[in-house]
Parts: structure tokens; sequence; C-alpha cells
């Protein structure tokens, strides 16, 4: 069997739809006592996601020292490894402006002087549809043409959302992007790079502080959207991040009984998932029959902060109960719920919510939303990665603040960072953790002292 940090390793690779592919089953060594499941999150490369597992793993063996092996536990590690694309955070996919490019006319979409050139937006597309497992070369073209707007921008949408993963509980979150039509949705990409802002005076929220980068969010953006190519990739964007977003569920679902079958002996579960990884290791929580998690670790997850709470009016509320909300009403995690969450996570405090605002709203309200300061607690496009669980009921959560001390980690009551302590985490209740002092962006999760947080939670 292969090995991770000299633990019993089993890789667990799926499709899109979760079904694992031929040599991969979770059969645990005999007198495995403790099984760790792992999910990476939108990158698509086998050797990133080993990194983060070896690397996390080593760091919670080290935490732990010898108290990993006390009490005669055994342990094994499963690795989800699925079809994910990386969902760009920082829009890189945008060229230098290029100058003198004619605009047409007719009502087309303008192609203006930031547009994207033919060839990015071909490679883009074409990078899209193997993504999809749909033809290349026919995408790419309906892409191209789809930048004229009109009925070719409506036909290119039909395309594209003929190839996504179908989610009926993602359309409320995502009706733009899957509803309308696509030359209405191409003009309002393109019409938020001239919208008026007042981005020069405006200032972050009391309290917000300047962790998420404010500075840096304004200029991005004020130079998201422009040109009609442009407008195609940014949509294309953004239906990455749905597809993504749907394949975690998706995948998360199907390796339920999986899961559920090899820790039938009496094997204690931890579910460690990191951005849409951590939506994936939720959704399976979400779908288990009997067997309850020892544990489970969202590290910097991408997905809604209001998806574990129930139906709220408060300010950055949802009006439903959270797409995940029986894994609490119905505590499902017998152990410690360790929830990461940091605004200095400009790829979850950001790119989250702006995704899920373009996809899910017009480009006016997109430009709201920013004004009130992107991503926070008080926009219902946050993210649980930038602001922990919300919208719980009293008594499902505690909220600590991660300190560093003489370079321990330590947790303290939020207000009172002066109590702070060995990192001890509450069993059955979501822990926020706010972790300022030990994350600094989004991929920054398996470093040690976020691996003292997770041996807190599975120890």
């Amino acid at each position: 069997m292969e090995a991770l940090a000299n633990l019993p390793f089993i890789r667990l690779s799926t499709d899109k739809a979760g079904v694992l592919e031929a040599g991969s089953a979770l059969s645990l060594p005999a007198g495995t006592t403790d099984l760790i499941v792992m999910s990476h999150g939108w990158r698509n490369d086998t050797d990133d996601a080993l990194t983060l597992y070896s690397t996390l793993i080593g760091n919670v063996k080290q935490a732990a020292g010898a108290t990993f092996a006390a009490n005669n536990r055994s342990w094994a590690v499963a690795g989800v490894f699925w079809p994910a694309y990386r969902f760009e955070p920082d829009l890189s996919i945008r060229a230098q402006p290029q100058t003198g490019a004619p605009a047409p006319t007719g009502g087309a979409l303008a192609i203006g002087d930031n547009d994207l050139p033919e060839h990015d937006l071909r490679t883009y597309a074409e990078e899209f549809a193997e993504l999809l497992d749909c033809d290349t070369d026919a995408f790419a073209a309906a892409a191209l043409k789809g930048a004229n707007g009109g009925k070719s921008a409506n036909d290119f949408f039909k395309l594209l959302r003929s190839n996504l993963t179908p989610d009926p509980k993602l359309k409320g979150e995502h009706k733009r992007l899957l509803t309308a039509r696509g030359s209405e949705f191409l003009s309002d990409l393109k019409s938020a790079a001239t919208a008026p802002t007042q981005f020069d005076t405006l200032e972050p929220a009391a309290g917000a502080g300047e962790a998420a980068g404010f500075t840096d969010i304004i200029r991005q953006v004020q130079r998201v959207f422009t040109g009609g190519r442009a407008a195609v990739a940014t949509a294309l964007n953004y239906a990455t991040y749905y597809e993504m977003k749907a394949r975690a569920g998706v995948i998360g679902k199907a390796l339920a009984p999986v899961v559920e079958q090899a820790a039938g002996n009496g094997v204690r579960v931890h579910l460690i998932g990191h951005s849409f990884g951590a939506r994936l290791v939720t959704s399976l929580a979400n779908e288990l029959a009997s067997l309850k998690p020892a544990s489970m670790s969202l590290l910097q997850g991408a997905f809604s902060h209001n998806a574990l709470g129930i139906k709220s009016n408060q300010p950055g509320g949802a009006a439903t109960d959270g797409l995940f909300r029986k894994v609490i009403a119905g505590k499902r995690v017998s152990g410690p719920f360790l929830v990461t969450h940091t605004r200095r996570d400009t790829a979850v405090g950001f790119a989250y919510p702006a995704a899920s605002a373009l996809s899910g709203t017009t480009a006016a309200n997109f430009i709201e939303a920013a004004q009130a300061y992107l991503g926070g607690p008080t926009d219902p496009y946050g993210g649980i990665g930038a602001n922990g669980a919300l919208s719980l009921k009293p008594g499902e959560d505690v909220a600590h603040v991660a300190v560093l001390r003489n370079g321990k980690p330590l947790l303290a009551p939020r207000g009172n960072p002066g109590a702070a302590a060995a990192p001890v985490l509450s069993r059955g209740l979501v822990n926020n953790v706010l972790a300022d002092a030990i994350i600094s962006e989004h991929w920054d999760v398996k470093n040690p002292n976020v691996a003292a947080l997770v041996w807190a939670a599975i120890g």
C-alpha cells in the first residue's frame, strides 16, 4: 500500500460524477482505528494535491507528537483526487491592454481597448471545453462568435449550459448565469466596466481593517470587465466557478456511501477539506446515513457562509435554510467542527462573492455590493472562508481567534485575546476560528500552525 507521511495512503480518484476510477477503492488496513479523508480544492494537478496532503498530515503528526499513536490508535489517510479546474481568483486571464482595435457596429458588443486577444479567448475556451468533455473546436468557435453579442451570444450560452453539471439547488445562487439570455448577461459584464463608482473615496467598514487588501480589491474591480471577448472569458471563468461548486457537491454525495461502508467496523472518520474541497467533504457529511464523523475541518472553505445556517433576515443572511443545514441540525459531526476564516484570503473574500454576485445578479447590483465592502459578513454572497459559518442558532458555534505567542499557536475567545491558551475546540459545535495570525492567503493552510488546529480537532 502507498504511504503518505509514513501512514497508509489510499487514493480516491473520481470522475466528475464522483464515480471511482478503475483501481480506486477505499480498503483500509486491518486494525485501522482512525481514517482521515482529505479533499483538495480547485487545483487540478495531482502533485499539488499530494503536496497539500503530505505536508499537512506531516505537520499534524508533528503537532501531535507522541500522542498521535497513543491509546493504540492506528491511522490511515484517504486523499480525494477529483477533476477540479482552477478558477481564476485574480482574473489573470486578462491580457495587457491593446489599442487601436476597431469596434463592431450594429448593436454588437464593443471591442474595447482592453479586450482580450482572440488567441487568448480561443485557448481559454478550449481548456474549458476539455474540462467539460465536449468538442473543443466547436466550443471555442462558438465562444469567439459569442463575443459579438446578439444571437451568437445566446447560442453560445445554450451550448455552455448544456454541458455544465446540473445542480437545481444552485440555481437560485446562479440564476443569471444559468437562465439569462446570453446577450444580456455579456452586456451586464461589459457595463460593469463603465458603471459609476465611488471607489476613490470609499473606506472599509468600521472594524473591517485592511486584512483583505481593500485597496487592491478596489483596483481589481475597476479593471475586471471590458470588451466582448473579455466578457465571454469572464463568463467562462464564473461558469468554471459554478462547475467546480456543483462537482464538489455531486462528488461528496457520491463518496458518502463509500466512506460509510469502509468505516462500518467502528473506524473513526475525520474529514478535512480545503477551498472547494471543504464543500466536497461537507456534502459528504450531509449524505451520511448513520456514520457521524469524529471531526470535520474546513480550511478556507469556498462556499456560502450561510450554507450551514438557518433562514435569516439579518444583513448577509439567506432567504432559506442553508444547503447543508442538516449537518448542524442533525448533529452529524460528533466531535469538533473546525472552520478557519480570514479576510486575508482574497480568493474567498473577493473572488468568491464576485463570482456569486455576477452569476446571480445584474452588474449594477455587483457594483452596489462592491461599494458595501464586497464579501463581508453582511454580503449575502460572502464565503465561509472569509467570514466563518454564519446564520447559526445560538449555542451552535463558538467563536475563537488564533493567536501566536513565541511562535506557538494559541486560541482565545473572540474579543479577549489575553485569555489565549493551547488550542482546545468544543465537541459537537462549529468552532469558527479567525485565522488572521496563522493564514496569510488562500493556499496557506498546510503550515504547522494550521496543522496544530487540525490536530486539536481530530486528536
